[in-house]
């Protein structure tokens, strides 16, 4: 016998919208965001679709960490490692200092500070190099790699 447990969504924590409810579950780093389609009021339970494809783990493990989260578990994301989760950082603000007309050089003072990049030769330094890549990479989730980060990276 299964007994069936009711997971309620807090209240201030769920948006209205034409397609259905928009509720974020948690707070911080750890926090999930559920669409349900089609309703409009918090009814006490919740199902998932999940289809089957290519994204069919990382949907399933995103399902799990809902659960956990509605069910007042510790639901750690393994999608992005911290050392990611920083250069992730370090693309989008390097990404910002292109859009503003920014020169990479300046863009490197801000990100690694002026001392560094004064200290090495522009022209062979490092920091210039990981400067360029930084700004490509930034654009490239710019231009929808974003995607990318929603996936567990697999072996090919």
């Amino acid at each position: 016998m299964v007994a069936e447990q009711s997971i309620l969504l807090d209240p201030s924590s769920v948006r209205s919208a034409p397609d259905g409810l928009y509720a974020r579950h948690g707070d911080g780093p750890s926090a999930v965001y559920s669409v349900v389609l089609g309703q409009r009021e918090l009814v006490p339970t919740a199902t998932v679709i999940v289809p089957l494809d290519a994204d069919s783990p990382d949907r399933l493990a995103a399902a799990g960490r809902l659960w956990r989260v509605l069910n007042g578990i510790a639901a750690p994301d393994t999608r992005l490692t911290p050392q990611r989760r920083k250069r992730l950082s370090l693309m989008i603000r390097a990404a910002d200092g292109v859009a503003c007309h920014a020169s990479h050089r300046q863009i490197a003072a801000v990100l690694f500070g002026r001392h560094r990049v004064a200290a090495e030769l522009w022209h062979e330094s490092s920091l210039r190099y990981t400067t360029i890549r930084l700004c490509r990479n930034g654009q490239a989730m710019i231009d929808g790699g974003y995607r990318d980060i929603l996936r567990h990276r697999r072996r090919a």
